[in-house]
C-alpha cells in the first residue's frame, strides 16, 4: 500500500511520464491512438498531452525536475510543454490544434479541447514558474487569447452539466496570470449561478437533469468549486460568502461519501467514466486544502487506500500507462468519449501532493466508517432515493432507486450501455458489474424480458421512482417502449449482513421469457463452484460468493450466466447466478428473491423469502416480516 507522500509522488511519475512520452511521440508521428475520442483526433491527442498535468505539476512546484525521453533525447518537461503550447496555438504550425477544426464542428471542437486545456491551466497555476513562465510574453498572450476565444464561445452557450466549469477554470487561471478579459467576471457569475441551479440538497448536486448522479459528484461538481476557492481571492465580489457556501456543501457531501469506501479503498463502481478510477478521491485532499471541517487524517486514509487499491490490482502493460477500462485493458467497456489518454482524469487525485509531507493528511491509521461497523444509510435529502450500505464481509453496496442517465427530457443512451452503468438494482465494491452487448444482455442485478426467439431483450432502462415505504424502495419501468402495457413494478429492501430482497410484480401483455440475475463475480482463472442448497443457488470463485434464492408464482430454473468476455469491470471473464423462466403467456406474475455477495470464506445464513397468497414473507434469523402491499 502507498503510505507516504513520497510513495504517491513516485506512483504519479511512474504512470504519468510514460503517458506524456507516448503522447509526445504520437504528436510527432501523427500515429492515431488505439482508442479515439468520438469528437476527433485532435481532442484525443490533447487528452493524452494535458490530462496528466492535473496532478503532476505539484512535483514541479516543489522544484522537482521531470524529463521525458522523446526519440532518444532527454527533454525537460517545461521546455517540451512550451513547444507544445506555442505550436498548438499557431495556426500556421503543422502542429496547430486548429487543423481540420471545420470538420469536427465549431462547438464540439471547443467543447472538448477546453476540457483538456482547463486541466493543464489549473496544473500550471500551481507550478507557474516551471510551466507558464517558460513562455515569452508574446507567447503567453497568444496562448491566453486562444484559450479565451474558445472559452468565450462556451460561456455564451453555457453547458447544463459539469462542463460549465472548464471555460470558467480557464478564465480564472488566465485572470490570475494577468489576462483579465472584460467579460471574465460576468461569465464566472453566470456559470456559478447555473451550478447553483443543479444543487439538490444535503451536499448533493445533479450533474445536469435530475437523476444523473454518479462519481462526477466527487471529481467534478465538488472538486471544481473547491479549486475556485483555492485559486480565486477576495478581489472577486462576494467571494467569502460563495466560498463558505461551497465548503459547507462539500462538508455535507463528504459525510455521506466517506461511507462509499471499502476496507481496501475500493468503491462500488456505477455510472459512466469509471476509467477515471481514483479521480473519485480528489475531493478529499482539495477539501483539506480548503480547510473544510472534515478529519484530514480520514481524508488522507481514504485517498491512500483508494489509489493503492488501483495501484495494486490494476493490470497495466509494461509501460505502466493507465489503460481504457477499469481493472484491466478493456476498450469495449468504456464510453465513446474516452480515449487512450482518457483515464488520466485520475491524475486529479495527485493534487494531494500540494499538501506538505508533515501534514496530518499523511499521518495514516485513521479508521474508515466500514472499519467501525456495519451501516445502512440514505442521503439526508428524501429526493435522493438510494441507499449505501457497508458490511465487513460484503463490502459496500449501493442500492439504486434513483440513478439513471436522464438528459434533455428523455432517457437516452448516447455513449455505451448506459442502462448497465446506471440502472442496475445494486452495485457492489467487490463484485463490480458487467455491461451488455447487442446479443448478450447482462442481467447481473437486472431483470430482463426477452422474446421467445431471444432476438430482443430488455434492460431496466429508464424507470420511475415511486418513493420509499417502510424502508422498501419502489420503482416501475416499461421494458419495451413499443409495448406500454407490459410493466414491471419493483420493491427492493436492503437488509443487514450484505443481503437484500427484490420483489417484482410483472404484468405481461404478450409472451416473454423472464431472467433475473444476482451479483456478478469476475474470474481470473477457470475455477468456480456453483450449485443449489435446496432453496437457492450459489456461485463462487476464489474470493467471492454470490447467492440468490427465488420464490415465484411460476416455475423458475437456476443457472449460471456469463457476460460477454471483456465486458465485466473486474476481470475479462465473469459469471453470475440467475433464474430463467419458460416463455410465459400474457398475465400477471410475482417474483420474490434474496440476493447477497460475500467474501468466499465468510459463513453466512441467508434470509428466505416466500409467497403466501398476496403477501411476501421475509424470514431473517428468528424474525419474520410480511409485506401485503406488494
Amino acid at each position: 500500500m502507498l503510505k507516504t507522500r513520497k510513495d504517491v509522488e513516485n506512483y504519479a511519475l511512474r504512470i504519468c511520464v510514460p503517458m506524456l512520452e507516448a503522447a509526445a511521440e504520437r504528436r510527432l508521428s501523427r500515429r492515431p491512438a488505439e482508442v479515439v475520442d468520438t469528437i476527433g483526433y485532435v481532442p484525443t491527442l490533447l487528452e493524452e498531452l494535458f490530462r496528466p498535468f492535473w496532478g503532476i505539476t505539484p512535483i514541479l512546484r516543489d522544484g522537482g525536475r521531470i524529463y521525458l525521453r522523446i526519440r532518444g533525447e532527454r527533454v525537460e518537461l517545461g521546455d517540451w510543454l512550451r513547444e507544445v503550447l506555442i505550436t498548438g496555438t499557431d495556426p500556421d504550425s503543422e502542429f496547430s490544434w486548429d487543423v481540420n477544426r471545420e470538420y469536427v464542428g465549431e462547438h464540439s471542437f471547443h467543447f472538448q479541447n477546453i476540457t483538456e486545456l482547463a486541466g493543464l491551466l489549473v496544473g500550471m497555476y500551481f507550478a507557474r514558474e516551471a510551466t507558464w513562465e517558460r513562455l515569452k510574453p508574446d507567447e503567453q498572450q497568444r496562448v491566453a487569447d486562444w484559450s479565451y476565444a474558445a472559452s468565450e464561445k462556451l460561456c455564451i452557450k453555457i453547458a447544463g452539466n459539469n462542463h460549465i466549469w472548464f471555460p470558467l477554470l480557464c478564465l480564472l487561471v488566465l485572470k490570475k496570470f494577468g489576462f483579465d478579459y472584460p467579460d471574465t467576471d460576468r461569465f464566472m457569475r453566470e456559470g456559478m449561478e447555473r451550478l447553483d441551479s443543479m444543487y439538490v440538497g444535503g451536499g448533493w448536486y445533479s450533474d445536469g437533469d435530475f437523476g444523473r448522479i454518479d462519481y462526477y459528484e466527487a471529481w467534478s461538481m465538488h472538486a471544481y468549486p473547491l479549486l475556485w476557492c483555492l485559486i480565486e481571492d477576495e478581489s472577486f465580489d462576494g467571494y467569502a460568502a460563495r466560498r463558505a457556501m461551497y465548503l459547507e456543501r462539500t462538508r455535507l457531501f463528504l459525510h455521506d461519501f466517506a461511507k462509499f469506501f471499502d476496507r481496501d479503498g475500493a468503491y462500488p463502481p456505477f455510472g459512466r467514466s469509471l476509467s477515471y478510477r481514483f479521480a473519485a478521491v480528489c475531493v478529499f485532499p482539495l477539501a483539506v486544502l480548503c480547510g473544510i471541517d472534515f478529519d484530514p487524517a480520514l481524508a488522507g486514509e481514504i485517498t491512500l487506500r483508494n489509489i493503492s487499491y488501483f495501484e495494486e490490482n490494476l493490470l497495466t502493460g509494461a509501460d505502466d500507462i493507465l489503460p481504457p477500462g477499469f481493472m484491466y485493458n478493456s476498450p469495449a467497456l468504456v464510453e465513446n468519449y474516452t480515449s487512450s489518454g482518457g483515464s488520466y482524469w485520475a491524475a486529479k487525485s495527485f493534487l494531494c501532493l500540494l499538501l506538505d509531507e508533515d501534514h496530518t493528511f499523511w499521518r495514516g491509521g485513521a479508521k474508515l466508517p466500514i472499519d467501525e461497523g456495519e451501516y445502512i444509510q440514505r442521503p439526508s435529502d428524501p429526493r435522493l432515493n438510494f441507499v449505501f450500505a457497508g458490511e465487513a464481509g460484503s463490502g459496500v453496496t449501493i442500492y439504486n432507486n434513483h440513478f439513471q442517465y436522464y438528459q434533455n427530457g428523455r432517457y437516452c443512451n448516447p455513449f455505451n450501455d448506459m442502462a448497465g452503468y446506471y440502472d442496475k438494482f445494486a452495485y457492489n465494491s467487490r463484485s463490480g458489474f458487467a455491461i451488455s452487448t447487442r446479443d448478450n444482455c447482462s442481467c447481473d442485478n437486472m431483470i430482463s424480458l426477452s422474446t421467445r426467439d431471444c432476438s430482443m431483450a430488455s434492460h431496466r432502462w429508464g424507470f420511475t421512482d415511486l418513493g420509499c415505504r417502510d424502508g422498501v424502495m419502489i420503482s416501475e419501468h416499461t421494458p419495451f417502449s413499443n409495448d406500454p402495457a407490459t410493466v414491471i413494478r419493483t420493491f427492493m429492501l436492503p437488509l443487514e449482513g450484505g443481503w437484500h430482497m427484490r420483489v417484482h410484480r410483472v404484468k405481461l401483455s404478450q409472451e416473454y421469457i423472464i431472467t433475473e440475475g444476482g451479483f456478478s463475480i469476475g474470474l481470473w482463472d477457470d475455477y468456480r463452484e456453483s450449485g443449489s442448497d435446496g432453496a437457492g443457488f450459489m456461485l463462487k470463485n476464489r474470493r467471492l460468493k454470490s447467492y440468490m434464492q427465488t420464490s415465484a408464482t411460476v416455475k423458475c430454473g437456476y443457472c449460471e450466466k456469463r457476460p460477454q468476455p471483456g465486458m465485466h469491470l473486474n476481470a475479462p471473464f465473469a459469471a453470475y447466478p440467475a433464474y430463467v423462466t419458460a416463455p410465459l403467456e400474457a398475465g400477471e406474475y410475482i417474483f420474490a428473491s434474496i440476493f447477497g455477495i460475500h467474501d468466499a470464506d465468510v459463513r453466512t445464513q441467508p434470509p428466505t423469502v416466500l409467497l403466501d397468497q398476496e403477501e411476501v414473507v421475509l424470514r431473517l434469523g428468528e424474525g419474520e416480516r410480511r409485506f401485503g402491499f406488494i
